[in-house]
């Protein structure tokens, strides 16, 4: 069976059960394993809770003074 990113419920929980969906939502979210991972640790699975805990991870493009 081909892996089809599209297979990923973005309205249901993130769910890490298999290989292809730690990577599907890797690449959907635009992080590796690891941040994923730690994301999940800290705030659970909600793709909502995810996005907003690895933005607030990402530094931002100006510096701040």
């Amino acid at each position: 069976m081909q892996d089809d990113p599209a297979n990923i419920d973005l309205n249901g929980l993130i769910s890490i059960a298999q290989y292809p969906e730690i990577r599907d939502w890797c690449n959907h979210l635009g992080c590796s394993e690891i941040e994923l991972a730690e994301a999940i640790a800290v705030v659970g699975y909600s793709p909502e809770l995810v996005r907003a805990f690895l933005a607030e991870k990402t530094p931002s493009a100006a510096p701040e003074a």
